[in-house]
């Protein structure tokens, strides 16, 4: 599996943030070894700024596998639950 792209929606991509969706992306790579070459874009995020009671983020996986894309979206109130 190759990261091709880690993206940040409504807040600040910190190293934290990204070495974290690295090292659970690179927990399920060993599923993926039959179907390589296969490629990554991430994005993680709040899912707006105009909540007011309280955050609500996002993680969004798509991986492009030789003739489809298998795509995993999670929303919660925690930025690392929604990315596991």
């Amino acid at each position: 599996m190759r990261i091709t792209e880690i993206q940040g929606t409504n807040i600040e991509l910190t190293d934290a943030i990204r070495n974290y969706v690295t090292e659970k992306v690179e927990g399920i790579s060993r599923f993926a070894k039959r179907f390589e070459p296969c490629d990554v874009a991430i994005e993680v995020g709040r899912t707006s700024e105009h909540h007011n009671k309280c955050d609500v983020f996002f993680a969004e996986m798509n991986v492009a596998i030789p003739g489809d894309v298998v795509r995993a979206h999670a929303v919660r109130d925690d930025l690392y639950a929604a990315i596991d």
